[in-house]
């Protein structure tokens, strides 16, 4: 199919439908052609736009002009009264839209921000700690002697006797769980076996106190935890004193000028009954 263009009397018309008062054009059919009668456009008032923020909002009718029955209602006023005539700015008497503010993205320089460190630090430490005196920082001698107790406690109220541990021993049970997380065999009890035998393991400490460290470790005293049904219920009670003494550690630790940024500070979404 090919379009045909208008001719030279349509494009008049056109004209005259969005300039003129058309409301009382007459449309009359013949012959499968549309023929429109268009009165005389020199009649209709001098209809301007708003100056203001209500642009296109504000209707004023011209009384002596135009009849107020046939302009009660919104859907009845000329597309060439919706505009506004010079002298005055009446109020309409259906609602008025508000103006949407429109925001828009400018390209500026970014403002220049200090990140010089004006701070003052400690010097390293010298000599150098070693592994064993930074492990100890923060697993301190208080929070050790904690765990023996603890400890000696709950094989007195599982057996009626204790199996009188002290610091030392504590300290030597939890440097056997580090190694043992380095070098790593299938089972534990194979730190003492004769094929698989590793001595700085199985020379430290015997394999039946291990196991009987093992059974009797413990970090709180169970008769002091509260039930469940209580407001203050900890779910974390049974190592909240490894909690709290780790941390505490952690926050005397000086701030550095260099810092690592790691995933830690993405906010956690998943579900756990801890958070």
């Amino acid at each position: 199919m090919t379009r045909q263009g208008l001719t030279e009397q349509e494009e008049k018309h056109l004209l005259l439908l969005l300039e003129g008062d058309v409301s009382d054009i007459d449309i009359e059919e013949s012959d499968g052609e549309i023929d429109l009668q268009i009165p005389d456009a020199s009649n209709i008032p001098d209809y301007t736009l708003p100056v203001g923020e209500n642009i296109g909002v504000a209707y004023e009718v011209d009384e002596k002009s135009v009849d107020e029955e046939h302009y009660d209602a919104e859907d009845d006023i000329p597309l060439s009264l919706l505009f506004q005539k010079k002298d005055s700015l009446p109020q309409a008497d259906f609602p008025i839209k508000k103006k949407k503010t429109k925001y828009r993205w400018r390209h500026k320089d970014i403002d220049l921000v200090v990140s010089d460190c004006i701070s003052k630090f400690s010097d390293p430490p010298d000599p150098e700690l070693t592994p064993l005196a930074y492990f100890k920082y923060f697993f301190d001698n208080p929070l050790i002697s904690f765990i023996a107790q603890q400890t000696n406690l709950y094989s007195v109220e599982r057996t009626g006797n204790s199996i009188n541990t002290n610091e030392d021993e504590i300290e030597q049970f939890l440097g056997m769980h580090i190694l043992s997380g380095i070098v790593k065999m299938p089972s534990y009890r194979m730190y003492w076996g004769e094929a698989t035998r590793y001595s700085p393991i199985a020379d430290t400490m015997s394999r039946n106190r291990f196991d009987k460290l093992r059974n009797f470790l413990h970090l709180n005293d169970n008769s002091k935890m509260k039930p469940r049904n209580d407001p203050e219920y900890d779910k974390l009670f049974k190592v909240r004193p490894i909690i709290d003494s780790v941390r505490a550690n952690f926050a005397t630790i000086e701030a550095e000028e260099h810092n690592c940024v790691d995933e830690i500070i993405i906010p956690f979404k998943g579900r756990s009954f801890l958070k």
